[in-house]
């Protein structure tokens, strides 16, 4: 057992050990009251006038961790920072004023069907897991908590106040249900291995067990859920030990420590001299610092332990995984009208048509949405709203509190702002601090029995498809006979230096008579629209890089100086570009092959322009001399060039914790047959994978990601540069400059994301041996 990260404390004049967490705790409240009977947790105190009210149950007390107990036991893998993203349990979402309704005949306040539904499948789906899992394997009796619906979410109420804290304690509701199943989950995962084998205690897989119940799609989201994660990023409660009184039901500190529940127990000295406790000793060091009682800084409060960087800085509150910079609402106001009009005056005539019909007429399938929440720190964020929550969201927000930009083709809702424009969103929640009291007869029978047999179900429906998920790309259209040729010729410059003789050739002319010779025009270059190949590099990138191209160009007499801007000779010629200048060629860093922009002291933003190719630092020197770097940034963010916003590391603040669980890749059969739920559920999770702070880094890597990150990621958020260190390295780029000792930063996809994206599955195969070798199949 690993005890590295573990900590000694005194609490209550006790020394008590945690071998995996280092967090400061108190002693933990009592498990049993003066008659010796076991507090039942789930259970409201009863007052003297016999009627107990279950509103007073808060979650908040269940985060604090307790003496173990066979009936309870099960919520010290309560979540910390659970996360509501994804097929699941996204539908668990506090409904907004569009989504609630009111009879006026019976002057009751409700949720709408549709999502009272969603709620209440979540509820059974949930219940039905935990039986079909627990009867299987056996585990050991529990007490149940009281489900979700036993608060009253699908019921009306006389006052909206008294609906509003029904649903908001239901949703707490749930993520102790998802503790329930993260449970019963770690104990069949930690049986599993030990029976498998077995001829008589032989065990299905939990994943084999559930899904006659469920479909594959919702497995895949259960996988990747917080009900699921099992690792350091997930932070649960915590479990009290009393190692000192043996319980053949109780489960090891192994156990905790394998699934990364904190666990501690009291280390007396009788434990220490007794060789069947001696894996369980806390490390020397930590036995001492434990007992030091002066010390010159407070132990960094860090559980669970992340993975160590080069860059080490406290560890601050943890936030919304879908996190963007915090600014306040004028402040990025102020930054998108300066942004509008600047890109106004450099619109082309096809550009602002586009913008003055989406102004006419606001699309809403089509635009990005982002939502202005409040965190825990009273801080706004910017919040991405997945696309089939979208006209929900709009809805549920009046006209004066929208904020439209007809470029950027996003809607920004914030309760702070207020345009002066007509429209109100009803409003039933005027009275939400109404107290309202439930009793044993209202919700007692949410409480279920451990001797609960589960009745047949059909499979849970379907992962909801969206069928119009992609957005409409309003691109010129060079095919037009009156710019065609306008439009073949600025492909050719930007892209390969091809600066067209005077006068300006017409469709006759033998180069550019049509898209086909276009082509075939650029096949003879033999440089590929994603970069020059590898073979042009050398010591200087970006001479060798125009020395290529040169010498494809006189392969052909009819190719000559003018029609070529890497010959210095050429009228247009790249070697006098300014921005030329300004490149540095991180051909010795690590990652090398990286072509940076340093404009010093003429820059306008805190990161660098970095490309990854020749081909592309050619391009950005061809640009209009009049953009910065915002400017050209966002014309590879809208041609899906990749490229980096590198920041210097010491000038960056920790990034925000994501509260979504490590991704995992989806596992299918050999002979599976992928249909469009499957495609859905993948889209589903990429955006997941996209609200992240690091998701700007899909629309900066370009291409593939790029194209799907484009209908998730807004390009302000991209242009804002890196959303910080973070302690795991695989989420970093970060690049170290030999000769500076510079350390820069930019945000990074790890390997799973990026293999996740490009749509990759998990397939178990068969080995077949073969004359003494083998292979897969």
């Amino acid at each position: 057992m690993d005890k590295s990260e573990g900590r000694v404390q005194i609490l209550d004049g006790h020394l008590f050990f945690s071998p995996n967490c280092s967090r400061t705790i108190d002693y933990p409240p009592p498990l049993e009251d003066e008659n010796g009977c076991i507090y039942n947790i789930f259970l409201p105190d009863n007052p003297p006038t016999g009627r107990r009210n279950y509103f007073e149950l808060d979650i908040a007390e269940y985060a604090v961790p307790r003496w173990w107990s066979l009936a309870f036991g099960w919520i010290a893998f309560l979540p910390l920072h659970p996360s509501f993203t994804g097929p699941i349990f996204e539908k668990l979402i506090m409904p907004g004023n569009h989504l609630r309704d009111f009879d006026e005949e019976t002057q009751r306040y409700s949720m709408s069907p549709g999502l009272r539904n969603k709620w209440l499948q979540v509820d059974q789906d949930l219940l039905d897991a935990i039986q079909i899992i627990r009867s299987h394997y056996g585990t050991t009796a529990f007490v149940y908590p009281l489900q979700p619906s036993g608060f009253g979410f699908s019921k009306a109420h006389p006052r909206s106040g008294a609906l509003h804290m029904s649903l908001r304690r239901s949703r707490d509701w749930f993520v102790v249900w998802m503790a329930l199943l993260s449970f019963v989950i770690a104990h069949a995962e930690s049986i599993y291995p030990t029976l498998k084998d077995s001829v008589n205690l032989a065990r299905t897989h939990w994943h084999d067990l559930i899904l006659p119940h469920f479909n594959r799609q919702w497995l895949d989201a259960l996988l990747a859920s917080t009900v699921c994660s099992f690792s350091p990023y997930t932070p649960r409660a915590g479990v009290f030990l009393d190692l000192s009184v043996y319980d053949s039901n109780r489960p090891l500190p192994e156990f905790y420590c394998q699934f990364h529940v904190p666990v501690w127990y009291c280390w007396t000295a009788e434990m220490a001299n007794q060789p069947k406790f001696a894996h369980l000793a806390p490390l020397l060091h930590q036995l001492q610092e434990g007992t030091t009682i002066i010390s010159k800084s407070p132990h960094p409060l860090t559980c669970p332990p992340l993975p160590q960087s080069s860059v080490v800085s406290p560890q601050p509150p943890a936030v919304s995984s879908s996190w963007t910079k915090s600014v306040t609402w004028a402040e990025f106001l102020t930054r998108r009208q300066k942004r509008y009009d600047e890109r106004v005056q450099k619109e082309t005539s096809q550009q602002q048509q586009v913008r003055l019909g989406r102004l006419r007429n606001p699309p809403k399938a089509s635009a990005k949405v982002f939502e202005w929440v409040v965190n825990d720190n009273g801080d706004l964020f910017r919040e991405a709203v997945s696309k089939k929550m979208r006209e929900d969201v709009l809805a549920d927000y009046p006209a004066r509190q929208i904020y439209y930009d007809p470029i950027e083709n996003e809607y920004d809702c914030c309760r702070e702002y207020d345009s002066g424009a007509s429209g109100e969103a009803s409003n039933y929640y005027d009275d939400a601090d109404d107290t309202i009291s439930w009793g044993d007869n209202d919700v007692g029978e949410g409480q279920l029995g451990d001797d609960r047999v589960l009745p047949p179900r059909a499979p849970s429906p379907d992962v909801e498809i969206d069928d119009n998920w992609h957005t409409s790309m309003m691109a010129p259209d060079p095919r037009s006979p009156d710019n065609f040729t306008a439009e073949v010729h600025r492909i050719l410059y930007l892209h390969f230096g091809y600066t067209p003789i005077i006068p300006v050739p017409q469709f006759g002319d033998p180069v550019l008579r049509s898209e086909t010779d276009m082509r075939r025009f650029v096949r003879f270059l033999g440089i590929p629209w994603d970069g020059l190949p590898l073979s042009a590099f050398g010591t200087d990138q970006i001479s060798a890089a125009a020395t290529f191209v040169r010498q494809l160009y006189t392969k052909d007499s009819s190719l000559s100086v003018d029609v070529c801007d890497v010959f210095r000779e050429n009228r247009h010629s790249i070697f006098f570009s300014a921005r030329l200048k300004a490149v540095r060629c991180l051909g010795d860093s690590d990652p090398p092959n990286l072509f940076m922009f340093d404009f010093k002291e003429h820059g306008t933003v805190k990161w660098k322009l970095t490309v990854t190719t020749p081909m592309h630092t050619l391009l950005v020197c061809r640009l209009d001399p009049q953009l910065d770097e915002t400017g050209l940034a966002y014309y590879l963010l809208e041609n899906g060039i990749p490229f980096h916003t590198l920041q210097l590391a010491t000038t960056l603040s920790r990034s925000p914790l994501s509260t979504h669980p490590p991704l995992i890749l989806p596992s299918r059969k050999a002979d599976y047959v992928f249909s469009l739920q499957d495609y859905e559920s993948f889209r589903q999770q990429c955006h997941v994978i996209f609200k992240q702070a690091r998701g700007r880094a899909a629309l900066l890597r370009g291409y593939y990601p790029w194209r799907l990150a484009m209908n998730d990621i807004g390009f302000s958020l991209a242009l804002s540069g890196p959303s910080g260190w973070s302690t795991n390295q695989e989420e970093m780029l970060i690049v170290k400059v030999p000769e500076t000792g510079e350390e820069f930063i930019d945000d990074k996809l790890t390997d799973v994301e990026l293999r996740f994206i490009c749509g990759q599955y998990v397939i178990p195969t068969r080995m077949y041996f073969i004359s003494g070798s083998f292979r897969f199949y």
